[in-house]
């Protein structure tokens, strides 16, 4: 395995435009004295992705699924074959707008404490996006699933909490920087969930005394629902 090498994990579907830009991002910020590998899972998209991946970033290892297998699944299957020390879990419709990656991971990389990482995410316009939550009670799972958002209590974090460095219980999956031994400690995605299999992950990571921090500090762009 090489040394502090980063494996990032992207499941894609039908978001060609988007998953370039994504990419070229990446090449664009990430110093080039840093190892990275990127792993493409595409989960059989019909909009020529695979083709223009792999026709512009010859460097990337894509994986074309021949059907959609979801996104744990996708996941699992690249992080099966990744190499690096560290795993970023991206979502296509993410993008870098300056060094935020490489300071994610030198947080995570001088901090032996700390196992996942999570940076600020924002929506197109700049503007902070609702991305760590405490975790949900069975009464949120009831309401959320019967349309009864209206009685759900409180499971988002206070605005004022977003600006400052904290542990939190669970974050998003669109942009989560881990050590590869959480793997070994918690499991892959759970393959048999369709919906919060982020926020499921984070809960093992959680019965396990890993710890995972909000770092704002480090800010990903995020076009949110581009790639359900």
């Amino acid at each position: 395995m090489n040394k502090n090498l980063i494996s990032i994990v992207i499941v894609n579907y039908n978001v060609k435009d988007l998953i370039l830009a994504c990419i070229e991002s990446l090449y664009l910020f990430f110093p080039k004295s840093f190892n990275l590998e990127i792993i493409v899972v595409d989960n059989y998209s019909i909009d020529g992705s695979v083709e223009a991946i792999r026709g512009k970033f010859s460097d990337v290892i894509v994986i074309a699924n021949k059907i959609n297998i979801g996104f744990p699944a996708a996941n699992n299957q690249a992080f099966k074959i990744a190499k690096g020390d560290y795993l970023f879990m991206l979502n296509p419709d993410t993008a870098l707008f300056d060094d935020s990656l490489s300071r994610l991971f030198n947080y995570l990389k001088d901090n032996p404490d700390v196992d996942i990482v999570a940076p600020m995410l924002i929506n197109s316009d700049k503007s902070r996006q609702s991305s760590i939550w405490r975790f949900p009670t069975l009464w949120y799972l009831f309401c959320e699933m019967n349309y009864l958002s209206f009685l759900i209590p409180q499971k988002s974090y206070s605005a004022n909490d977003y600006d400052h460095e904290f542990q939190v219980e669970s974050c998003s999956g669109a942009a989560i920087l881990f050590k590869k031994s959480v793997i070994d400690k918690i499991g892959m995605l759970d393959e048999s969930m369709f919906w919060i299999e982020d926020i499921e992950f984070c809960y093992r990571a959680y019965l396990c005394n890993l710890k995972l921090i909000y770092f704002p500090k480090s800010k990903i762009i995020h076009h949110i629902g581009q790639s359900a």
